[in-house]
């Protein structure tokens, strides 16, 4: 190769450098360089009518059925149990007897008493007696001198001799003396006998009053729903044995908070519907409410119970629609305000304790203030500051 052919060859390669450069560096870009997105057009924002219309504020609480009437029973006494006479979700009537005591030791502190009762009768029976035959002695005696006085007023005639009025006399004042005697007998039987007596009579009545303690007896005509004690275990005073129910009338019992209660008053209308959203929904309203809400016994409150009550409206509809224990929703109405101006709440913005709301008017957007009411079903109760029908801006 010449010189000169090898100058050639120098101009051409870098002339193919050139070139390749070029196009590295020109309006094409890279297969590695991303492709620039065209800018996203702004969102646009929803808008909102105030409407007129209906606004309701509901508490909605789940509970379960329950008897109207239920009652746990115990015994006032400790003790252990000596039969249980009958099982569960057994029918009953009033008065049924339905858990024993074991009641061997009293029945024979029964025995002993009516024995120290009768002892102690008999010799207050003696003692009286006793008095009612002195007196009758004494009573005697005066009858006895009455016959005397009489016999000698009777033989003296109307004109009696010295003799014989002095006998006259005699006799009427052994009369005075033996009604003294009658008048002033005392028939006062030795108080200690009295007391004997008392003690032991107050003594057999404790007993017979434990025995009868010893005994749960149905208060009602209602059905037995549990049992929580078998024979032969021990039991203390007021713990429970026996849960008794009138299961004709149904009721729907709830739990509910502080917040809840404060917004519940008794009377007030509610529904009833299974929990699982099937079957039918049954109107009711709220029956009691725990203390210090409603009409329920400080007791409750004491016990921490804040349960809240709610009667059927129907109680034939409640027994064909629910059973014991299934669990239900209830829903209670607590305020309604009707025929009022409304916006879904997501319309209302709020910054620095300042409410309001972006009023579109034909395409010009200006802020303004609104008073506030009630807020249920969706809608937030609107009290000034809109009219109905304006658009308003959401956020």
């Amino acid at each position: 190769m010449t010189k000169r052919t090898a100058v050639l060859l120098l101009i051409c390669l870098a002339l193919l450098v050139a070139c390749t450069t070029a196009a590295g560096s020109g309006r094409y870009p890279d297969e590695g360089e991303p492709t620039p997105l065209p800018t996203a057009p702004a969102a646009a924002k929803p808008t909102y009518t105030v409407g007129r219309g209906d606004i309701s504020t509901r508490v909605t609480l789940t509970g379960r059925v329950s008897p109207v009437v239920e009652e746990s029973l115990s015994f006032p006494l400790d003790g252990q149990i000596g039969e249980v006479l009958v099982e569960q979700f057994d029918a009953v009537a009033e008065g049924d007897p339905l858990v024993l005591l074991d009641t061997t030791q009293l029945d024979q502190e029964l025995l002993t008493a009516q024995s120290e009762l009768d002892i102690a009768g008999a010799r207050l029976a003696a003692r009286q007696a006793e008095v009612a035959r002195a007196l009758r002695r004494a009573e005697l005696r005066r009858d006895m001198a009455q016959l005397d006085l009489d016999y000698a007023v009777a033989q003296a005639g109307e004109n009696p001799n010295a003799a014989e009025q002095y006998e006259i006399d005699r006799l009427r004042l052994a009369l005075t003396l033996a009604q003294l005697d009658v008048d002033e007998f005392d028939q006062t039987v030795d108080l200690a006998l009295q007391v004997e007596v008392d003690q032991a009579v107050l003594r057999l009545q404790q007993v017979q009053a434990a025995l009868d303690a010893a005994r749960i007896v149905a208060p009602f005509d209602g059905t037995v729903l549990r049992i929580s004690k078998d024979a032969g275990r021990s039991v203390a005073a007021g713990e429970p044995v026996l849960i008794l129910a009138d299961i004709s009338r149904l009721q729907a019992s709830a739990g509910a908070r502080d917040a809840e209660l404060e917004q519940l008053a008794e009377d007030l209308p509610a529904t009833i519907s299974d929990a699982s959203g099937r079957g039918e929904t049954l109107a009711g309203t709220v029956a009691r409410l725990p203390y210090p809400y409603g009409s329920g016994g400080a007791e409750e409150a004491e016990e921490g119970d804040k349960t809240v009550h709610f009667a059927f409206d129907d109680q034939a509809a409640a027994q064909a629609a629910f059973e014991l224990g299934d669990r239900v929703t209830i829903v209670a109405v607590t305020e309604t305000h009707e025929d009022v101006l409304w916006l879904p709440p997501a319309a209302v913005r709020e910054f620095g304790g300042r409410r309001f709301v972006v009023v579109d008017d034909g395409g010009v957007q200006q802020r303004v203030d609104v008073e506030l009411g009630i807020q249920g079903d969706g809608r937030l109760e609107i009290l000034g500051g809109l009219s109905e029908g304006q658009i308003v801006v959401g956020q």
